[in-house]
């Protein structure tokens, strides 16, 4: 329990860490629209840092939040595969053969899970960095 308190409260700390920027860049900003003024929240790069974290923020985004998460739950879902195939051989597989199947069971949940997050995310980090290189 406490290594997994130790990890959780890693993982928000990273987080908090990886939210400065946007927290910091991201000002309320006045403009004119049909002769009425308006006010909206966004990223005005104001010093030589913001303008680079301008414009790597797509790459960013695409490489840690999509590419990063894909990559480490192939990886575990792999490791999770060959454990799965070696314990298949062995004298407690009919005692085992139950218990097998419910984990292969939640191992087709978490690929099709991945699998989502691939087909959701994909055409949006797709978009915004053909917006940042060809258009």
């Amino acid at each position: 329990p406490l290594v997994t308190a130790i990890e959780i409260v890693s993982i928000w700390i990273l987080s908090f860490i990886l939210a400065i920027p946007e927290a910091i860049g991201f000002v309320m900003v006045p403009f004119e629209y049909k002769g009425a003024q308006h006010r909206t929240c966004m990223l005005n790069a104001t010093s030589k840092f913001m303008e680079f974290y301008q414009d790597v923020k797509d790459w960013w985004l695409f490489g840690f939040y999509f590419c990063m998460p894909l990559v480490c739950t192939a990886i575990f879902y792999t490791l999770m595969t060959c454990e799965m195939l070696n314990r298949r051989n062995g004298s407690l597989r009919i005692a085992l053969s139950e218990h097998l199947k419910q984990r292969r069971e939640v191992a087709k949940t978490v690929f099709c899970l991945v699998v989502i997050f691939a087909l959701c995310w994909f055409p949006l980090h797709l978009s915004r960095i053909l917006k940042k290189t060809v258009y």
